[in-house]
């Protein structure tokens, strides 16, 4: 495995446990709200649905800079694999695709905008 491939499998490796640490964290300091008694329903009505709170390791390098420039990102694991690949039974094979977006805008007026993305994308291993 050559270098690039082994740094850029690190950096995956610790953002999925840094998104998965704070996601854990967020959900443990959510305060719970005190339970209501119950009043009595004339029908049911469909409980309404909330979306979870929008999640990026970014945010708090976002909320230390001024309101112009803004980072985010995204990564993304897929798995594939195949069997009996040329009507052999003995070919397979299975690998790991890693996809790694990096942004960053800089908007310094309301009619300026610069915006810039970087990818990554491989096979690691």
């Amino acid at each position: 495995m050559n270098l690039r491939a082994t740094q850029t499998s690190l950096a995956s490796m610790i953002l999925c446990a840094t998104m998965l640490a704070q996601q854990q964290q967020m959900a443990a300091s959510s305060p719970s709200a005190p339970a209501a008694p119950a009043a009595p329903k004339l029908k049911e009505q469909p409980a309404a649905k909330t979306d979870p709170p929008a999640f990026s390791p970014l945010d708090g390098i976002n909320q230390a800079l001024p309101k112009w420039i803004r980072f985010s990102g995204q990564f993304r694991l897929r798995m594939e694999g195949y069997s009996d690949g040329g009507f052999n039974p003995a070919n397979e094979d299975a690998y790991l695709l890693t996809r790694l977006w990096l942004n960053v805008k800089i908007q310094p007026t309301t009619w300026l905008k610069f915006y810039a993305q970087s990818m990554d994308s491989h096979a690691p291993w």
